[in-house]
């Protein structure tokens, strides 16, 4: 999905403020470009906006297409946009901590966190592993991930716990010992994002329905989906949401 395909009245300032960073990236790598930075400056007078006139989109649209084929697919693929909303998604100072980290092998009781670790950890295509998470406070934690296969995952909620409260202190698992099946790393190689969000207020991030034995939700349209995840997350005040992500290597 191109990220143009997201445009609408509403999702236009998003989008000018993830083209106005990576215009800033093409600089850096690219070197200056009249071009790309006379668009970037045009971008700059919607990155406030809340609504766009049928007009005002039009014109938008047009500066956002030709940044987009002058900088090229590297730059504003729907692989960028997700993970750029992965960084992006944080209140300005978290009011508490959320932890998430990963471990190799069977489910751990009592597993201490590991990711004070500067360096991502090295894992291979078959690995089992186990997804750790703890909260200082209580809250509500969804849990995305976005994998090497270009693909979003929500992890929590999920068929085994549609209810997404977690209490403070306590650290929690996927799988944990009471879930009967293996977190198997299925590739390709690449860079695993794991992103944890925590409301104290109930927020649904991203409306989903579980079939029968379904576990996991793995979203069609990750760019679509992740920008939902970040529009609703403004509507939370600073004071009740934080995040915490994970990444690790797929080799």
């Amino acid at each position: 999905m191109a990220v143009l395909e997201l445009l609408t009245s509403s999702t236009a300032a998003t989008i000018a403020k993830f083209l106005i960073e990576k215009a800033i990236e093409y600089k850096k790598s690219k070197g200056s470009d009249k071009e790309v930075e006379n668009l970037k400056d045009q971008l700059e007078q919607y990155k406030e906006k809340t609504h766009l006139m049928e007009k005002e989109l039009g014109q938008f649209k047009k500066i956002a297409t030709r940044i987009e084929t002058k900088m090229g697919s590297s730059y504003t693929s729907e692989n960028a946009f997700v993970n750029w909303n992965f960084d992006t998604i944080k209140p300005e100072s978290s009011p508490f901590e959320i932890k998430v980290w990963i471990e190799k092998g069977d489910y751990k009781k009592g597993a201490r966190d590991i990711s004070l670790v500067p360096k991502a950890k090295n894992y291979r295509i078959g690995d089992k592993i186990n997804l750790y998470f703890c909260s200082e406070k209580d809250c509500y934690l969804t849990l995305l991930n976005y994998g090497t296969s270009g693909k979003l995952t929500v992890l929590l909620p999920n068929g085994f716990s549609q209810d997404y409260f977690i209490q403070g202190g306590r650290t929690y698992a996927i799988p944990g010992e009471e879930h009967k099946f293996d977190y198997i790393l299925s590739g390709p190689p690449g860079t695993e994002r794991i992103k944890a969000i925590g409301t104290t207020s109930k927020i649904n991030l991203m409306d989903m329905k579980f079939n029968k034995d379904e576990v996991f939700k793995t979203s069609s349209a990750a760019a679509r989906d992740i920008s939902v995840v970040s529009k609703k997350i403004e509507s939370a005040a600073a004071q009740e949401w934080a995040v915490a992500m994970c990444e690790f290597e797929v080799n």
